[in-house]
């Protein structure tokens, strides 16, 4: 009777798991391409909550590479916007992870 319970305790516990991961849930890795037009959506939804300049609306993406950074590898997204007059802030970046999850943006790069 004790191993049928704990059968059962198992079988419920993997599918309340396997619901809980459900559709959209993917851990795979995006492409360069997906990742660049998630960026430009994400700088768009930036601009139209006043996070950004207006100016930035339809700044072309200049740059897309992978990076190493202390918590493992990233996609980092660049946009540069030569209208703005603080040269410090004329570059924009985005940070995803590799799956496709928006991590943060700044004026850095780091």
């Amino acid at each position: 009777m004790r191993n049928v319970l704990a059968a059962a305790v198992f079988g419920l516990t993997m599918i309340s798991t396997a619901a809980l991961a459900g559709p959209g849930h993917s851990h795979a890795p995006v492409t360069k391409e997906a990742a660049a037009e998630m960026a430009a959506k994400k700088r768009d939804q930036l601009v139209n909550a006043g996070k950004l300049d207006k100016s930035w609306s339809g700044v072309k993406i200049s740059g897309v590479e992978q990076k190493a950074f202390a918590k493992g590898p990233e996609w980092v997204i660049t946009f540069r916007n030569d209208t703005i007059p603080d040269q410090t802030k004329r570059t924009l970046y985005m940070f995803y992870a590799l799956d496709g999850h928006y991590l943060a943006s700044n004026f850095t790069g780091k």
